[in-house]
């Protein structure tokens, strides 16, 4: 999905994925501000960022040439073409990126509570399995909704307080 639906390869499978599960760990999960996670997230930014910035060069000359495939992050920068819905480069740079450091784990994530839902309700599986099988996209969407209410991907949100409050 990372790489055909929004256009963001990677120089290859296993580096995209250890910049986007540190970046991932040092956003939604280091709560206590480890230095270490946040040195590796460091070292994983500034990796992710040079790459998306070629890579956002090489599709801009390839829409240019003709050649350039219907991505996400082609998208993103043929709309650059309209005052109205222009975004810098950096713009770009940030809306694909964060869109895959939040999709990767927590795609994945949900998808395998929602089964695990299904699973246990016998009942909602064959439901879910009848929709999928007619073919009716919407049903199955409910059915995973549904089975996610009871093990959702991610309960609560962590807050941080700047400073004391009562």
């Amino acid at each position: 999905v990372v790489q055909s639906y929004f256009g963001v390869p990677g120089p290859d499978d296993a580096t995209l994925l250890e910049w986007v599960r540190v970046l991932f760990w040092d956003i939604f999960q280091n709560l206590g501000d480890d230095p270490t996670v946040r040195r590796r997230a460091d070292l994983a930014a500034a990796a992710f960022q040079d790459y998306l910035d070629r890579l956002i060069c090489d599709q801009r000359a390839a829409i240019r040439a003709g050649g350039a495939p219907d991505t996400v992050l082609n998208r993103l920068l043929r709309m650059q073409a309209e005052p109205t819905t222009a975004l810098d480069d950096a713009a770009v740079r940030r809306n694909i990126g964060g869109t895959i450091v939040g999709a990767v784990d927590t795609v994945s994530k949900a998808f395998v509570q929602a089964i695990e839902q299904l699973l246990k309700r016998p009942p909602a599986l064959a439901d879910a399995r009848a929709a999928a099988l007619a073919g009716n996209d919407d049903l199955v969407a409910r059915s995973l909704w549904e089975a996610m209410r009871f093990n959702p991907q991610n309960p609560f949100l962590y807050r941080l307080c700047e400073e004391a409050y009562t």
